[in-house]
């Protein structure tokens, strides 16, 4: 029996494994088990902690494993992607030597790290075309979580909506960041590699179907591993891709709504000039990782632009930078607080923190009042949960004070994503509580629907010099 020949070479891992050092323990012990991973016992004394923790889970993947090899690699991803981005903030980067040595040892096996530092895999580890090194493995189970159904109703959506799917790029130009073009056979026998014949018959004679991608297996859309259907549908959204924005947040909502009956979504990782890169996979919690709380749909936010830009921030850092994302968080909260305030020309101090305008909001609002007619217990529990909001909004506060971007930090926050995804729930809670019992306010006439203002409240927002 031939042994099971390792998918990832030992010095690419090691030279993944060299930058964990700069990590803390919690965000490598993360990242593995973010990908369902589990850690064996740590190894003695010999190393630091951070890559004997980094070992403790390393040991546990069947390299050989095409599925277990594909999640690793999004570990390294992150991995890599943070250490760079950690070094970033303090004026450095990654340096062009352990950058050569990564791209090389990882080239060995086929994977590209590109100038995103994003990993790509090989040919081989999603096409079920044969020709270009090494057998062919179907994906398995695991592999496919995306159904076939959901897979075609989104590509229907594309033709039915007429959305080109390489944007504003070429065929060519679009596919070759995702796919090495000159490691995939050519299916025209004038070309020995699918570049020439997608240049051939897509740019110079184009004579192929708009469709054409879905059906190729060199690409393994329809029948091949999710991540290889997430990554293509993300990069559809990338600002390089398509430049409008409008048009980027249209089709992620059409795409979520159709991964989200299997539990997938498009999630925001990054941001390039201020714009978002998408990546997928799970939903990371009950309201997902870019949820949307439509401010848009509600009437009494006659402009809620701020909240946009707060939950915008949330969107594009919750992944790759957690603590802002907390202290956006924070800072949402506030902000709708004073929009409460202002609507009803209530006047607060500059200087009144989030708790401070959380009590003014619920005395406007008269939370404490809150009650269920003729059940006096079932009251007494609404009132609990209420104290329960109050305790949370501190927690909100403290989460931002603590783990979140303010009073010039003099080390590194400690945050990792679940901790953003923690204090997002949170925001949500507290959010969509007060809009709903502000609109219940207004409807039963407790409160004005119009926008009040009095002279003081104005003098408070536009003080005279």
């Amino acid at each position: 029996m031939v042994p099971s020949r390792d998918l990832l070479n030992r010095a690419a891992r090691t030279a993944v494994r060299e930058l964990v050092a700069e990590l803390a323990q919690a965000a490598i012990s993360e990242y593995w088990e973010d990908e369902h991973f589990s850690a064996s016992a740590l190894a003695p004394e010999g190393s630091s902690v951070r890559r004997r923790v980094f070992d403790s889970y390393a040991n546990c993947v069947d390299w050989s494993d095409p599925d277990q090899v594909a999640r690793a690699v999004r570990v390294f991803e992150r991995i890599i992607r943070r250490v760079d981005r950690d070094r970033r903030r303090s004026g450095g980067a990654l340096d062009t030597d352990t950058l050569a040595d990564l791209r090389e040892n990882l080239a060995r096996d086929g994977y590209r790290l590109d100038q995103d530092l994003r990993l790509h895999p090989p040919p081989r580890a999603y096409s079920s075309a044969a020709g270009h090194g090494g057998p062919q493995a179907g994906p398995t189970t695991a592999d496919r979580q995306i159904t076939e159904a959901t897979r075609r109703r989104v590509i229907d959506t594309l033709q039915l909506e007429r959305i080109w799917w390489s944007g504003d790029l070429d065929e060519v130009d679009f596919l070759e960041r995702l796919y090495d073009l000159d490691a995939l056979e050519s299916y025209d026998p004038r070309f020995t590699t699918a570049r020439g014949d997608i240049s051939q018959h897509c740019i110079f004679n184009d004579d192929w179907e708009r469709d054409w991608v879905f059906k190729d297996p060199r690409f393994a859309l329809r029948a091949g591993p999710d991540h290889v259907f997430l990554a293509f549908l993300a990069e559809t959204l990338h600002p390089v891709v398509r430049r409008n924005p409008e048009e980027i947040q249209w089709l992620l909502a059409l795409f979520n709504q159709a991964l989200a009956p299997d539990g997938f979504e498009l999630f925001p990782v990054d941001a390039i000039s201020n714009r978002p890169i998408f990546a997928g996979g799970p939903r990371a919690s009950f309201h997902g990782a870019r949820p949307d709380l439509n401010y848009e749909q509600r009437p009494l936010l006659s402009d809620p632009r701020v909240l946009l830009d707060h939950q915008r921030r949330i969107h594009t850092s919750i992944e790759n930078d957690p603590a802002a994302a907390i202290s956006a968080c924070k800072e949402l909260v506030e902000s709708l607080c004073k929009i409460i305030l202002d609507h009803h020309g209530e006047v607060y101090p500059d200087g009144d923190d989030l708790t401070k305008l959380y009590r003014r909001v619920s005395d406007k609002l008269a939370l404490n009042s809150d009650s269920i007619p003729e059940d006096a217990r079932a009251s007494g529990t609404v009132k609990k949960i209420l104290r329960t909001l109050t305790t949370s909004v501190h927690g909100l506060a403290e989460m931002r004070n603590q783990l979140g971007t303010g009073h010039g930090r003099s080390a590194p926050s400690p945050a990792l994503a679940r901790h953003a995804r923690l204090t997002l729930n949170t925001t949500i809670a507290l959010t969509e509580f007060l809009l709903d019992t502000w609109q219940d306010r207004v409807d039963r006439g407790v409160l004005s629907a119009t926008a009040e203002t009095t002279e003081s409240a104005v003098l408070s927002r536009h003080p005279k010099h």
